[in-house]
């Protein structure tokens, strides 16, 4: 999936794999929980590394007062994004970011990132919390994988099940091997600054980061 020279049929058919796991294995349902006590307002939310804006667009429905805007930095993901977004009626504000090199230039209420950190190296991880943290005025929202055995097992079976994309069968089992434990993840929050970042297991073998500018875990 990170391989620029990839067949943009490929590309597409890995996406909408990925779109149809993450909406079974309900990727979304933890980030929601956090979101919910700041939803009876209007709120701002962005979505970092959105691919093709699965969690945003499966969101969107449940939290109607919050406006949501999305980034990536492939624009081959961000036109899949726009058209889903346009077929469901949602209103989607998409743009360009490389979150790796470069700061948001304004803020949102929430700041959600799902299954990409394990796509970097261990100082990208950190350049990106600190990011996503200074773009954050109320809550950030980590959820990624965890390198476990479990996880590998269910990465080399799951998604034969769900999809017929080789570069999903691939890339599931490299993106558990390239994973962070909790541990490993705490360790690089705490070097991004976020010291009282909360991480905590989720379902299936994923685990989720929560953390708020100056307050408690």
């Amino acid at each position: 999936m990170d391989n620029p020279a990839l067949p943009r049929e490929d590309h597409n058919h890995a996406l909408r794999g990925l779109a149809r796991i993450n909406a079974l294995s309900r990727a979304w349902a933890p980030i929601a929980r956090e979101i919910k006590p700041l939803a009876t307002e209007p709120i701002t939310i962005l979505d970092v590394a959105t691919g093709s804006a699965d969690v945003p667009l499966a969101l969107a429905p449940q939290f109607p007062t919050a406006t949501w805007s999305a980034c990536d930095l492939s624009p081959q993901a961000l036109t899949i994004a726009q058209a889903k977004a346009n077929a469901r009626a949602t209103n989607l504000n998409l743009f360009t970011h490389d979150v790796v090199m470069n700061p948001f230039s304004r803020t949102f209420d929430v700041v959600l990132c799902s299954l990409f950190l394990h796509h970097l190296e261990p100082t990208d991880v950190t350049r990106v919390l600190q990011h996503m943290a200074a773009a954050t005025r109320r809550l950030l929202v980590v959820h990624d994988l965890r390198r476990t055995r479990p996880g590998l097992a269910l990465a080399h079976i799951f998604p034969k099940l769900l999809t017929r994309s080789h570069v999903v069968h691939i890339d599931a089992v490299k993106s558990v091997h390239a994973a962070y434990t909790i541990p490993e993840l705490r360790t690089l929050a705490h070097d991004a600054g976020l010291t009282t970042a909360s991480i905590e297991p989720t379902f299936p073998q994923r685990m989720l980061l929560t953390w708020k500018p100056g307050g408690s875990p």
